[in-house]
């Protein structure tokens, strides 16, 4: 491979690398958030009957579990993007594999 073609390449694995970086950051951050979620039990937490302010702890683990739910879900988005661009940069800034990938390609 010519230099500039190496260059280049070097520039591309970087790119992804740090595209790495940050997909992987908001992953954590979803995760963190998604650990984070605590339940809000609303109207009848005040009641004096035992079953109602019960029902409404009982509605409010549900929400939370759905709200961490959604939030880990796409925390495992991120995480595969994560994963995705961690291999491109490898394959990137592996002069030999990108050499036998290109050729492959061409051909």
């Amino acid at each position: 491979m010519h230099a500039e073609a190496v260059n280049a390449w070097s520039a591309v694995s970087i790119a992804t690398l740090f595209a790495a970086l940050v997909t992987g950051l908001v992953s954590a951050y979803f995760w963190w958030k998604a650990s984070r979620v605590l339940p809000n039990p609303s109207g009848g937490i005040d009641s004096g009957e035992q079953l109602v302010r019960q029902e409404a702890w009982l509605w409010a683990q549900i929400e939370q579990s759905k709200t961490a739910s959604k939030l880990n879900a796409i925390a495992a988005g991120w995480s595969a993007i994560t994963v995705l661009l961690s291999v491109l940069s490898s394959l990137f800034s592996n002069e030999q594999t990108l050499a036998a990938l290109v050729a492959h390609l061409v051909s």
